[in-house]
């Protein structure tokens, strides 16, 4: 099934080499968070490639380590080109907002904090 979040998951899983989750963190830093933020602005029609949009959080025990691994991340995800993965093509990502350092605030973890546009096969016909 074609989901924007798991294949930007799947995409940084591959390379980063902390855990990445979509939608809930499950454990303590390092780590990092795929969400989805809201909607897109390239939708055209009847076209199966559309962007969504959405927030990276990246997770470690100081604000220098989180912001080291998300450095990779922008690095990783600026250079996405045409990605093949299990939940869609990615065609691209553009970072749209960030980096921005936080303190996660029920945990106080150190954490960055980036928002992708995120373009690929979103609504592609299922095969079956």
């Amino acid at each position: 099934m074609s989901d924007p979040v798991a294949a930007v998951v799947e995409v940084l899983d591959a390379q980063l080499g902390v855990p990445v989750y979509g939608a809930s963190f499950r454990g303590e830093p390092p780590g990092a968070l795929v969400r989805g933020s809201g909607g897109g602005s390239l939708t055209i029609g009847f076209l199966p490639s559309v962007d969504a949009t959405v927030d990276v959080r990246v997770y470690h025990d100081s604000d220098w380590e989180a912001s080291k691994v998300d450095r990779q991340v922008r690095n990783l995800l600026h250079n996405v080109q045409d990605v093949s993965t299990s939940h869609g093509l990615v065609r691209w990502c553009a970072l749209s907002g960030g980096p921005n350092q936080l303190q996660e605030s029920d945990t106080g973890w150190p954490l960055v904090l980036t928002t992708w546009q995120v373009y690929g096969d979103w609504f592609a016909s299922e095969k079956e």
